[in-house]
């Protein structure tokens, strides 16, 4: 009976705690959903994920419409080809890749169509090796055009942000597609070349003059994919004086510093609420010390930290990672920029700390709580998974998470070379956010008995 007597009565104190059955089972199956839905999409292949592209089609022949038509119907591809209105350019295809409003840009050089031509026919007369070939067609004569540096290409440019792995996927996936596009056009002028040369030795056998079967070269036909005569390079942005290079360094080190930053949101919980577990906020207010001024003196401590986070991880991303054999990271030179996202999402995290403390009963629900938040709101934000993997309904979830302002600013700082004025929509976010949590937890803290 003592037993039974004892269950019931532990039984009583689980059932009475809601806050503590909401932790133990809702946060659970809510970060099993959310981070299931955002790997999920995220670990789909390329050719199941769709791609914001920015195209440049400036070329007027096949290959500039073939290889836009193959964008357009793959399903992998949403095509940007116009802004507000007007026709993209290459300065304004750009300007989308670099502001992250879409993730690559494809431009097509003008007369790729007529370069590729001017090749294919070289390619096939030095494999048929034979002059009469060659006489057919009096446009079809001279050396192989040279392959020197600087000869038409395909270009590709990705935004900074976008993750190397998932760079070179989509790299791969636009050589194939435009390969696809040239083997056909290839496949079509073989076979125009093929006929037109039995037609010549049928004709020379039976002594009457060969039919004219038109041009060598008929730029028409399906794609398949084979060896590119217009070869696909990736180029750069340019971020001030010099290109800016993506690197894991340049984008892990800003996303995992926001994550430590906000973690702070669990000591700052839990000194709080053992305050009030022992009396000390109850004698501290029967002094003339306004609420503000308490939680003002917890803020500028863990700002603080929060600061330490920020210039540890900076210095582990300078001096740390080239010693286990990656690249450098490169802090640049916008230090306002800089200093106020710090600064901001510092506070954003310390508004967050101060909510969850007036709110929870014990220390367990605090720490359960805020470490659960903060990997949803981690995830949620893009830095275990790129926001632009997500389904549509958690991108635009994503928009409204503190931490995915915080390392939009931040990757804008740090790979995209942006200043204090193009960050500082996101710094206003960050600041109303933690406005709003501190107007909250004032507002619970006068009205709540302690």
């Amino acid at each position: 009976m003592k037993f039974f007597a004892s269950a019931y009565k532990e039984l009583l104190i689980l059932v009475r705690d809601r806050g503590g059955l909401a932790i133990i089972f809702l946060m659970p199956l809510a970060l099993a959903c959310i981070v299931t839905m955002i790997q999920d999409k995220a670990f789909q292949s390329v050719s199941e994920s769709t791609v914001s592209l920015a195209l440049v089609n400036r070329d007027a022949g096949a290959i500039g419409r073939g290889i836009a038509e193959k964008l357009a119907e793959s399903g992998d591809f949403f095509l940007v080809t116009t802004h507000k209105g007007v026709a993209l350019d290459e300065g304004a295809a750009r300007g989308l890749v670099t502001r992250g409003a879409a993730q690559v840009c494809v431009v097509i050089p003008e007369d790729a169509s007529a370069h590729f031509e001017q090749r294919l026919r070289a390619e096939i007369e030095k494999a048929f090796a034979e002059e009469e070939l060659a006489e057919d067609d009096a446009a079809w004569k001279g050396d192989e055009p040279p392959k020197e540096k600087g000869a038409l290409c395909v270009e590709v440019c990705f935004d900074p942000a976008v993750g190397s792995l998932y760079r070179k996927s989509v790299f791969h996936a636009l050589q194939r597609l435009t390969q696809g596009v040239e083997m056909g056009l290839t496949v079509n002028a073989l076979g125009n070349a093929f006929r037109k040369k039995i037609d010549a030795l049928a004709a020379e056998m039976s002594g009457e003059a060969p039919e004219d079967n038109g041009d060598l070269v008929d730029l028409s036909g399906r794609a398949w994919a084979d060896e590119a005569l217009l070869p696909m390079r990736e180029v750069y942005l340019e971020g001030g004086r010099e290109p800016i290079v993506p690197t894991p360094v340049q984008q892990n080190v800003p996303a995992w510093t926001l994550f430590a930053m906000f973690l702070i949101v669990v000591p700052l919980s839990s000194s709080l609420i053992q305050e009030r577990q022992q009396g000390t906020l109850t004698r501290l207010r029967t002094l003339p010390v306004r609420p503000f001024v308490l939680f003002a003196g917890k803020q500028a401590v863990y700002l603080g930290v929060c600061a330490v986070q920020f210039a540890m991880m900076l210095l582990i991303g300078v001096a740390v990672m080239p010693l286990l054999g990656m690249s450098s990271f490169d802090p640049g030179s916008h230090y306002v920029a800089m200093v106020s996202v710090c600064a901001a999402s510092g506070l954003a995290a310390t508004g967050l700390g101060l909510v969850i403390s007036v709110f929870a009963r014990s220390n367990e629900q605090a720490a359960m709580f805020g470490a659960t938040i903060v990997v949803i709101a981690s995830a949620l934000g893009g830095i275990m998974v790129p926001t632009f993997l997500m389904p549509a309904a958690l991108q635009q979830v994503s928009a409204f998470s503190p931490m995915n302002w915080g390392l939009n600013a931040f990757l804008g700082i740090f790979v995209r070379q942006y200043g204090f004025w193009d960050v500082l929509p996101d710094v206003l976010k960050l600041l109303a956010f933690f406005g709003v949590t501190l107007f909250v937890s004032l507002f619970y803290t006068a009205r709540r008995p302690e």
